[in-house]
């Protein structure tokens, strides 16, 4: 990051918040806030976080970005990085994303993100589409699809909702609207 600057705060026994994050990495521009907390019935203990992130024209084909959905260390996200490169994102994009996420089992994590701008490529559909807009959602090996608009050439295409399963192993089964 470069630019970067922002607030943190040591607030409970083992907790942690942050606020006005704010980094330029390539051209692109993040601003991120968060907190850990401890979820009901953990006895207290911060295993959660909760993070706010906002992109403007961040680079999504990138190793950067896909380490950043799935850190080597975070193998449980493995889905998350393949559902990625299954969609075929290139180019950049704005974005503001919401990512709840448990510290000790990661493949418990819950991502919105409303998407502006990139282009797709899906493995399984292979046309171009471009400047995606809609809203996304990934929770428990599930994705949403939620006012999804793309372009592909002159024509528009819109989905008002989908789902797709993955499933463990690969493949997934889609449902659209």
């Amino acid at each position: 990051l470069d630019k970067g600057g922002g607030c943190g705060d040591l607030a409970t026994p083992g907790g942690w918040g942050c606020r006005c994050v704010r980094g330029v990495p390539a051209g692109s521009v993040l601003h991120v806030a968060g907190r850990s907390y401890a979820p009901p019935g953990s006895g207290g203990v911060q295993d959660r976080i909760y993070l706010v992130i906002k992109g403007d024209d961040v680079a999504v084909d990138t190793e950067n970005f896909k380490n950043a959905l799935s850190p080597s260390e975070a193998s449980g996200r493995t889905a998350l990085r393949h559902t990625m490169e299954t969609l075929g994102a290139t180019g950049r994009m704005n974005f503001k994303a919401v990512v709840d996420e448990s510290l000790s089992q990661p493949e418990d994590i819950d991502v919105s993100v409303s998407v502006d701008g990139c282009s797709l490529k899906p493995r399984f559909f292979p046309f171009d589409l471009n400047q995606l807009t809609g809203a996304v959602r990934y929770t428990h090996h599930q994705v949403f699809l939620t006012g999804m608009t793309a372009r592909h050439g002159a024509s528009l295409l819109s989905m008002k909702q989908g789902q797709v399963a993955l499933r463990p192993g690969g493949g997934f089964q889609g449902r659209f609207n």
